[in-house]
């Protein structure tokens, strides 16, 4: 997600392709070590998608819950409160067009699950 939304954050600012940028996957990869995931409950679910030329109904796999994290660097804090923030005014996520991936990155309260 941090990708993706540093990925789309330079595709406005810059009004062009990101491509051949590392920023966005150093964004990520740094995301991936200086985030922990602290706290989650997910349960898979599946939905009809059409049917294909056969007739057959057409089946996507997903899951719907949440999960929390921490953020382990207080200097990373402020990036990720802005990607996360650009994030949920974009409605950025995996297959929205069809009412999947849809993320909301909300703070959680002090103290909350280990935080």
């Amino acid at each position: 997600l941090m990708a993706s939304a540093a990925r789309a954050w330079m595709a406005i600012v810059r009004g062009d392709s990101v491509s051949g940028s590392w920023t966005p996957y150093a964004v990520g990869r740094l995301s991936d070590v200086l985030i922990a995931e602290v706290d989650y409950r997910v349960r898979p679910v599946t939905l009809v998608y059409g049917r294909d030329d056969a007739g057959r109904m057409r089946l996507v796999r997903g899951v719907t819950g949440y999960a929390v994290y921490r953020i382990l660097s207080p200097r990373m804090k402020p990036v990720v409160d802005r990607l996360l923030a650009f994030a949920n005014r974009m409605g950025l996520g995996k297959n929205r067009s069809i009412g999947l991936g849809e993320i909301i990155a909300a703070p959680t309260p002090q103290g909350a699950h280990g935080g």
